[in-house]
């Protein structure tokens, strides 16, 4: 059921995120000590992942570029890189150091990573320093790469596409990237195209992966004026908290972050992970997730994966308690923005925006909103027609009942559910325009996710991108 109010109408949609920092070449910081795989056998969950610390291979590749020859020098990123690797050789953590270096010793980096990561090993890559988004995927700028067009992009920098499928590849257990590199584009002048500000949301999140982005996607961090990043430096001052799981650790990164930029920079976070990872265990700590049949640590319940996946009320429940005005836990991130119907003129089109609400996302979703970029033409909506559902474009599932707004003359589509939307769903909007747009080209829009409540802060989830053609 859609409601429709005067002056404005509401949409629902899906999400998914990272984060990132400098890079550099391969020099003689490289710090290694020893690790332990462990032996999983029967033991309970939170036995073994609060035995992790001491038990397991933990290796890190750390990337800081900052005196890059072709672009202005950063202030940070190597502190920021140097004073990671201490940090984490204190974890133990064995450590690969690299400091302004080229796209050469980055790949060379990547490689050495590659064959010290194993079976049951945790995975950690941190890069600060330039980064940019280019169609739809993120890379990391080395020190000497000099791009004259967009087309050169993919030939002169590191694809983090490339990182994540090298640690995917090694089959490590946990694998967690950390990103500081949502900087604005140092290349953009030499640029005729387009190419988005800050870093991409990632759309793939295989089993065991945790990414943090220094700030949401399409938006740009700030360099902070002491010794580190803002964001590297709450990183810093929450790694060795002891028994604190990861992703609470970085809920407390990106209040620290949030609270010293005046909301201008909030840290965003996507995670796989089953069960709890510490960076710093005692060995007594408890954990919550202990429903896995055979205690592995990132293997989901079968019974889990077979079924629906049904609204979580307790956090629905949650997230009406308290002051929580924004996500601070695994939020929502943008699965698909598509529609079958590409030509231009298409007297009766559907626009499918997809979100993906992870299973430990916190608070409950509120309200979406859908925002057209300027461009040659508005498109104008049907809200009338305009619906939303549990599910994706292809796997359709029951209805949401959804109140839309938008104010005259304006391109913000507002769409609030009636019913909070609790963690572990997918939600598809359908928008209905009356019809497709009279230019060929590319048309976009911005989303915005809020958590339930008033007054609460929205998340930029990135561009959605329509594609129009003439019919040939």
């Amino acid at each position: 059921m859609v409601k429709l109010q005067y002056g404005f109408l509401s949409i629902g949609v899906s999400v998914a995120i990272a984060l990132l920092a400098p890079l550099s070449s391969i020099k003689a910081e490289s710090i290694i000590l020893e690790g332990q795989t462990i032996d999983r056998g029967k033991q309970p969950l939170d036995y073994i992942l609060s035995q992790r610390q001491e038990q397991e291979k933990r290796i890190a590749l750390i990337i800081g570029n900052a005196e890059y020859q072709n672009a202005g020098a950063l202030q940070n990123p190597l502190n920021d890189a140097r004073d990671m690797a201490q940090k984490l050789t204190d974890l133990n953590f064995e450590v690969i150091l690299v400091t302004d270096s080229s796209l050469r010793a980055m790949n060379e980096a990547l490689e050495t990573f590659y064959n010290q990561l194993e079976q049951g090993s945790t995975g950690l890559f941190y890069y600060a320093g330039h980064g940019i988004q280019y169609n739809g995927e993120n890379y990391l700028i080395p020190v000497d790469a000099n791009l004259t067009r967009a087309s050169e992009i993919e030939y002169e920098t590191l694809a983090l596409g490339r990182v994540l499928a090298t640690m995917e590849e090694a089959k490590s257990d946990v694998n967690i990237v950390i990103l500081d590199a949502c900087r604005d584009n140092p290349f953009a002048r030499n640029f005729r195209s387009v190419v988005s500000r800050g870093l991409a949301p990632i759309q793939t999140s295989p089993a065991g992966l945790f990414i943090a982005f220094a700030t949401g996607p399409g938006n740009v961090a700030e360099d902070g004026f002491g010794r580190n990043g803002t964001f590297t430096k709450a990183v810093l001052n929450n790694l060795s908290n002891e028994n604190q799981p990861l992703e609470t650790m970085f809920s407390q990164v990106r209040l620290e972050v949030s609270q010293e930029t005046n909301s201008r920079q909030v840290p965003w976070t996507t995670s796989s992970l089953v069960g709890n990872f510490y960076f710093n265990a005692d060995g007594n700590v408890s954990v919550a997730t202990t429903n896995n049949n055979d205690y592995g640590i990132n293997q989901r319940d079968e019974n889990q994966v077979s079924q629906p996946r049904q609204n979580n009320p307790s956090n629905q429940s949650q997230a009406r308690l308290g002051n929580v005005n924004r996500f601070t836990q695994s939020p929502p991130r943008l699965l698909d923005f598509s529609t079958p119907h590409n030509i231009i003129r298409h007297p009766s089109p559907t626009y499918y925006l997809t979100l993906d609400i992870p299973p430990n996302s916190f608070p409950a979703l509120g309200k979406v909103t859908i925002e057209q970029q300027p461009g040659v033409e508005d498109i104008r909506f049907d809200l009338s027609r305009t619906e939303a559902f549990f599910g994706t474009r292809g796997d359709r599932q029951e209805s949401i009942p959804i109140t839309i707004r938008q104010e005259e003359n304006s391109n913000l589509i507002e769409v609030s559910f009636d019913a909070p939307i609790g963690a572990n769903r997918q939600v598809t909007i359908a928008l209905k325009p009356h019809r497709n747009p009279s230019f060929a080209g590319i048309f976009q829009f911005t989303t915005h996710v809020f958590p339930v409540g008033n007054d609460t802060i929205g998340m930029n989830l990135g561009l959605g991108r329509l594609h129009f053609y003439r019919r040939n």
